[in-house]
């Protein structure tokens, strides 16, 4: 399967999984303090934790680390699912669909375009946002508002290899502050092993 159909499916899957509340194992080492809606939200225990004892989300070379409360699995055997800490009733507000493989793209701006032109969902406003360093890497950054779901895609090319990440929460799980907290603990764990 060619890469630009792999993420085609990722993404059609982030749209059908949205709803699907992933049955992960957590570790009690992690807390998550729950917020007035009793949604879970990052807590400095999960900060505090050494990320070299973070669990580790790994393709073509690439990596991301995931707080130990957090889901981890793969999907189909060429996506990595990175699942938030679930709440007090054991629903999970959302999750990253981490992906890497070959690609044409010569550049970010240009697997930029690519990909916010495949974005499939019900999104009012689709927009890119400013660019990110992590792990030394440029990511691009495309965010999406739908009714239900929200969309952030983080994207880059490393030598010729397409690394994305496509976030999705519940928009009455947890408000943009928690989303971008947990988002950003993932993030800056990025690494290129090559």
């Amino acid at each position: 399967m060619s890469h630009a159909a792999r993420q085609f499916v990722t993404v059609a899957g982030s749209v059908v999984l949205a709803g699907t509340v992933w049955a992960c194992g957590s570790d009690d080492r992690t807390r998550t303090e729950p917020t007035a809606s009793g949604v879970a939200s990052p807590s400095e225990s999960a900060s505090a934790e050494p990320a070299s004892e973070w669990k580790t989300a790994e393709l073509e070379g690439t990596q991301f680390k995931v707080p130990l409360g957090w889901g981890l699995s793969l999907e189909d055997g060429v996506t990595q699912v990175m699942a938030a800490p679930k709440d007090d009733q054991g629903n999970e507000p959302g999750f990253g669909l981490f992906d890497a493989g070959s690609t044409l793209a010569l550049s970010t701006d240009e697997l930029a375009t690519e990909s916010r032109n495949n974005v499939i969902g019900d999104y009012s406003k689709i927009e890119r946002l400013q660019d990110e360093k992590f792990g030394g890497t440029t990511f691009f950054h495309i965010r999406g508002t739908g009714e239900n779901r929200t969309y952030d895609l983080y994207g880059a090319l490393v030598g010729d290899i397409q690394v994305t990440v496509s976030w999705s929460f519940g928009v009455e799980m947890a408000s943009r502050q928690q989303i971008d907290a947990w988002i950003n603990q993932v993030m800056p764990t990025f690494r290129f092993e090559g």
